[in-house]
């Protein structure tokens, strides 16, 4: 048996300085971004100086002063929020970024208890506390690697257990791209770059990572 894909999600954050206030529905659609229709539907939470939050069925934005994020659930709308957050940057190119990510996230059932337990304890193995704690459990592990292109950043994959789910464990993917620091912060041209020439491949990648993840431990 194979484990059983419970959730899958897709986000993009970026750091930078915002103006909240900007990020309306009304904005997209006036600015071509997204229908008038879906502007009008869309789910606000919060409008105000210090955060935006609003939903519409495929997904989530939320800007912060030094925040930017969209997130989506719905595996049709992963290249929707890649297009909207290209066009929101290409209209705002001014705005100051220090850095991105495009982060992947799943939550899998194994499909027994016993596959459960060897996915964490083959990469951190039980046996080596056993010794010294009573009853040793994996919380949370996070393998980091190099990009290996150009690129200032790293690849970040975290596993964890997910609570109150049965054999359910969760698979984070964080591509991460550095740009500037904080006192030197770029304008929006990283992010237009990254958002045209690395966005399916790091969709690839991250994909490709989770798929190796859930064969650790499995005969």
């Amino acid at each position: 048996m194979t484990p059983t894909e419970k959730k899958s999600a897709v986000s993009i954050v970026v750091v930078g300085a915002f103006n909240p206030l900007v990020y309306q529905p009304n904005w997209y659609a006036a600015k071509g971004l997204i229908p008038q229709e879906e502007a009008d539907a869309a789910e606000i939470e919060v409008i105000h100086r210090d955060i935006t939050t609003f939903n519409t069925p495929g997904w989530l934005l939320q800007v912060t002063a030094d925040r930017f994020l969209l997130q989506s659930t719905a595996a049709a709308s992963f290249r929707v929020i890649r297009d909207l957050a290209l066009g929101t940057f290409s209209e705002l190119s001014e705005t100051p970024v220090t850095a991105m990510g495009i982060n992947r996230e799943t939550t899998y059932i194994m499909d027994t208890e016993e596959s459960w337990n060897a996915l964490g304890w083959t990469i951190v193995p039980q046996v080596n506390w056993d010794a010294v704690m009573e009853r040793p459990s994996l919380r949370a592990v996070v393998i980091e690697d190099v990009r290996g292109d150009e690129r200032p950043g790293y690849r970040r994959v975290q596993l964890n257990p997910v609570e109150n789910v049965l054999r359910g464990v969760s698979i984070q993917v964080n591509d991460h791209f550095e740009f500037a620091s904080p006192e030197t912060m770029a304008d929006a041209t990283p992010v237009i770059d990254v958002l045209t020439d690395a966005w399916d491949t790091s969709i690839t990648t991250a994909d490709r990572l989770i798929q190796h993840a859930l064969t650790i431990g499995q005969a």
